[in-house]
């Protein structure tokens, strides 16, 4: 077995952490992203830029688990840099749900890409 074909559940892994680590950050209370900063739209843009270049860009796969990963992916960063953009504008009270939003976008396709990365993997 190639060690470079779990790869993909490695990356799906640390995108699973990443979001979880942000869901608890934001919740506690540790991480708060200030209203009125720009790093929420610089942040937003680029994820929603790479989500798109991923999405133009996707290779053609051809298992059906690979294209639903691919297509995960891609959505998942669209997802999460819309709702960064959202913190700026949003009238809420604690942006931090919204933070926690974004974490909990990254850890449902963390789940679903290591389900999907796994079975790719055994075809």
């Amino acid at each position: 077995m190639n060690p470079a074909r779990f790869l993909p559940i490695l990356t799906e892994l640390f995108v699973l952490v990443l979001g979880l680590l942000l869901v608890f950050l934001a919740l506690s209370g540790r991480f708060v992203m200030p209203r009125g900063h720009a790093l929420s739209t610089i942040l937003g843009a680029l994820l929603v830029i790479w989500g798109l270049r991923s999405w133009v860009r996707r290779k053609r796969a051809t298992n059906v688990s690979s294209r639903l990963l691919q297509w995960l992916r891609s959505v998942s960063l669209v997802v999460a840099g819309a709702v960064l953009f959202w913190v700026l504008w949003a009238p809420l009270d604690k942006p931090q749900i919204l933070l926690a939003t974004v974490g909990a976008v990254l850890a449902v396709r963390g789940i679903l890409g290591v389900g999907l990365a796994a079975v790719a993997l055994r075809q």
